[in-house]
């Protein structure tokens, strides 16, 4: 397992809940630019670790807010209809040295703040409102089977 592996596995085991962060403003824990965080699960069973770039509200799907989170490498992913956790100042201390760029260095070449999903709907800022959201039809599909013991 790599250092950073390992701290982050330290972060999830003591991660604070009073941070909380199901949604921008759903908690009393107050984002800003180059905030660290931790994910919940991921689809694929993962946590992703990184820093808020952006945040999209109500841009995601059934009406999240969409998250633009950095990772260590670099990588830079949206996250929707999912919950985050900031990190405390010990924890953020503990992994900033294994990140490739530092949140001031990223605004440096980027201090308009514009970021673009797959090069479409470029948007500006840390908070983009829900005014240019694409429109989205999101549905859960529960399939049901009934059968007889026997």
């Amino acid at each position: 397992m790599s250092d950073f592996e390992s701290i982050k596995e330290e972060i999830m085991r003591g991660v604070d809940h009073s941070n909380f962060i199901a949604g921008l403003y759903d908690t009393g824990t107050i984002l800003e630019y180059g905030d660290y965080v931790l994910s919940g699960l991921c689809s694929d069973g993962s946590r992703a670790l990184g820093y808020v770039v952006q945040v999209r509200k109500k841009w995601g799907a059934f009406g999240s807010d969409m998250f633009f989170i950095r990772d260590h490498r670099g990588g830079l992913a949206t996250h929707e209809n999912q919950s985050f956790w900031k990190l405390t100042e010990r924890q953020t201390e503990a992994v900033k040295r294994f990140f490739k760029y530092m949140p001031n260095e990223e605004l440096v070449d980027n201090p308009d703040i514009f970021y673009s999903v797959k090069d479409n709907f470029r948007e500006q800022g840390f908070i983009v409102e829900p005014d240019n959201a694409p429109e989205r039809v999101d549905s859960f599909a529960i399939a049901m089977t009934i059968s007889k013991a026997g």
